[in-house]
């Protein structure tokens, strides 16, 4: 594959390239291309995303409820980044991000627009001149997979572009593991090395963990959320049996989660046992995990495969008054980033900051291969960390169902309210993580709200001018466009009851 070249009209806006970068990487487009990089072959690579995943609920990122003792412990052995932040709340917009390096205001691949029209919501799709990391990797050799768990992850959104086998679902971690397994070890072609993307829903809610799990993380808890899982887990059940062709996860939100989780007397306490319910699926995906780390060993792919893991976005858990993903606080925006690499650094925490965008060149840096010019992320040396962390910029941005942006500078953070008369807000993230205390009424906040907008316009502009340069426009398909399989998966996670996930 031949890199794109930028044009001068990209290049003058390089410096705001470079806040978005720490500018320290090698360019795009390097002259090696051989895709095997230091490795004496070209190794497996294995991209697992974990959807609706918040960094602060596995124990190597400080939860002390233990819930992922496999991850944890990938993690002493490998890579893990403290700052890794995701670009939107949604997941067909973080899964464009991460598979061609742009963010949101330049693919436009938001999980649905809403018209002010009779004709409805709009679904946007990549379009072919999109360059994808699967369809590099198919050109550099790799065979390419994915396996993955339906809903916003699937062909009607561009998001197959490059994969030669695309297998999406809505089912759990337990199926999408075991078939990832079954497909490595019978289905793929052994005479050349595989890219597989693996993703699960099973840490997105509703949350029906089986009641071993669940007592592991609150035994004591008794209130009405707890027959509620129980009547929705044998609902659920009986509805598979009934309609084997349809998801039972929208009924099961409207039917037996929806109504408590509105109730006035919705209590302090039973959102403690949704904690623990979110624990317990993390928990089920860290067992499934388990079982390909097992199954790689043994089939000795363990020491020429990378595996990379990290999650699209997290979950609000009532933080900021509010249960979802619709938002640009951090409990959405701080996602994990964990990676083992064969030969590569072990037991390693990096306080530098990586965004889902970087994934792409990053890969493709480690592995020597030329980088498209259209990607935005910058190429981080997996391998070595650098002297000291540069500071970098950060956009965060949501379109529904109202519009949010924010902007990251350091430890800064700014958020906007477009659609609505909220004025700005600042936090001071080294000393409010919670983001509570709004520093805006200061005089320095008051110089902060306007330099990152001075940098959200630029970056707006920049994000503009790179769709028009590489033909970026998204294609725009209505729901009639989507099968009826499609439509079932989307409705039972939730994405077509009027709201945004």
């Amino acid at each position: 594959m031949t890199p794109r070249r930028p044009t001068d009209s990209l290049l003058s806006m390089a410096a705001l390239l470079c806040l978005l970068s720490s500018c320290g990487g090698s360019s795009p487009g390097s002259e090696a291309n051989t895709g095997t990089g230091a490795f004496e072959e070209p190794p497996n690579v294995i991209l697992f995303v974990i959807d609706t995943l918040r960094a602060d609920r596995l124990g190597c990122y400080g939860n002390p409820a233990n819930p992922s003792p496999t991850l944890d412990q990938f993690a002493k052995e490998g890579i893990l980044f403290e700052r890794m932040w995701a670009p939107s709340p949604y997941t067909a917009t973080s899964h464009a991000s991460l598979f061609t390096s742009t963010y949101p205001a330049t693919h436009g691949i938001w999980n649905r627009q809403r018209l002010d029209s009779k004709d409805g919501d709009i679904f946007p799709a990549l379009p072919d001149s999109a360059i994808t990391l699967a369809e590099v990797m198919s050109e550099l050799g790799w065979e390419t997979a994915a396996i993955a768990g339906g809903g916003y992850v699937n062909e009607r959104r561009g998001l197959a572009q490059g994969f030669d086998y695309f297998d999406s679902h809505t089912f759990g971690a337990v199926n999408r593991v075991g078939r990832a397994i079954d497909w490595i070890k019978e289905d793929r072609d052994f005479s050349r090395p595989f890219f597989m993307f693996l993703h699960t829903y099973e840490v997105h809610y509703p949350y029906l963990p089986d009641e071993e799990m669940i007592n592991r993380f609150d035994s004591e808890y008794q209130g009405p959320l707890r027959k509620a899982v129980s009547d929705a887990r044998i609902f659920a059940e009986d509805y598979i049996a009934k309609f084997p062709e349809k998801s039972p996860i929208g009924p099961v939100q409207k039917q037996f989660f929806k109504p408590l989780f509105e109730r006035e007397d919705f209590s302090d306490r039973d959102k403690e046992f949704v904690f623990a319910l979110y624990d317990a699926e993390i928990a089920i995906v860290d067992r499934e995990f388990k079982k390909l780390l097992q199954f790689l060993k043994m089939a000795n792919l363990d020491e020429n495969t990378v595996i990379l893991v990290t999650a699209d976005h997290g979950e609000e858990l009532w933080e900021h008054g509010y249960f979802g993903h619709h938002r640009v606080w951090d409990e959405v925006m701080h996602i994990p980033f964990l990676a083992q690499i064969p030969g590569g650094p072990e037991g390693v925490r990096r306080s530098d900051s990586m965004d889902l965008v970087d994934v792409m060149p990053s890969l493709l840096k480690l592995l020597e291969a030329p980088i498209p010019q259209a990607a935005v992320g910058e190429a981080i040396n997996w391998l070595q960390a650098p002297a000291q962390a540069v500071e970098r910029v950060h956009i965060h941005q949501a379109n529904w169902p109202k519009a949010r942006d924010a902007v990251r500078t350091g430890e800064t953070k700014v958020h906007f309210f477009p659609d609505e008369e909220f004025p700005p807000q600042v936090f001071n993230l080294a000393i409010d993580s919670n983001e509570a205390n709004d520093l805006a009424p200061t005089n320095a906040g008051q110089k902060q709200i306007e330099q990152a907008n001075q940098t959200l316009e630029s970056f707006l502009q920049f994000s503009s001018q790179l769709r028009k340069t590489w033909n970026l426009f998204p294609v725009f398909h209505g729901l009639g466009s989507f099968t009826s399989e499609m439509k079932s998966e989307l409705e039972g996670l939730g994405y077509l009851d009027n709201e945004e996930d």
